[in-house]
Formats: structure tokens, sequence, C-alpha cells
């Protein structure tokens, strides 16, 4: 089999895991009930069972990537926001805003770390 087959291949494969984590992701963010949750747990571990070792890492390696390239799209927008909220508002505003969303911010880490124990 040529390289380019195997790029090819391994791109349809990277989009159908896509598409699944992507379902996966609305099932979760639903209202689903509980047994939902489990069945979409229980089949995206299936699928996954069934990937061959080099291809999950290829797969995890670029969801990595992408993850990490969302993070500086998101901190160069929020950046660009908080400039142009201090030119309109002032600082004083800016520094009242700031602490409000630091608060908010460790409600919303210590929900997140409570999930993951």
């Amino acid at each position: 089999m040529s390289e380019s087959h195997d790029d090819a291949a391994s791109e349809r494969s990277w989009a159908s895991h896509g598409r699944r984590a992507s379902n996966a992701e609305g099932a979760f963010g639903s209202v689903a009930d509980l047994d939902d949750r489990q069945t979409v747990i229980a089949a995206t571990a299936a699928a996954v069972a069934q990937l061959p070792p080099d291809e999950l890492v290829t797969m995890l390696a670029k969801q990595q990537l992408a993850a990490q390239a969302r993070l500086v799209e998101m901190a160069d927008r929020l950046q660009a926001t908080v400039r142009e909220f201090e030119r309109r508002s002032g600082p004083q505003q800016l520094a009242t805003v700031e602490g409000q969303v630091n608060a908010a911010m460790k409600e919303v880490r210590a929900l997140y770390e409570g999930q993951l124990q």
C-alpha cells in the first residue's frame, strides 16, 4: 500500500472518529439521562478499542494540536476583547470586571476538578 493511500485512509478514519467524538460531545452536553450517557461512553470506548495503537496515538496527537490551536485562538480573541473593553470603559471598570471573571473562573475550576474525582 502506498504512503499517500495510507495517509488518505488515516484521514478518513480520523474524520470518522472526529464525527463520533463530536456526536458524543453533543450527547454529553444535552439533557440526556445517565443511561444515554453510559451508552455513548460504552460505544466510544468500543470504537477506540478497535483502533490500531499507532492510529490511536496519531488521532490523540492531532486532537491535542487542534485543542492547543483553539486555545491560542481563544486567548488572542480574549486579549483583543480585554483591550477593547479597557479602551471603551477605562482601567477601573476593567479591574472590577477582571475580579468578577477571576472569581467565576475559580468556581468553574472547582466544579471541573470535582467532576474529575
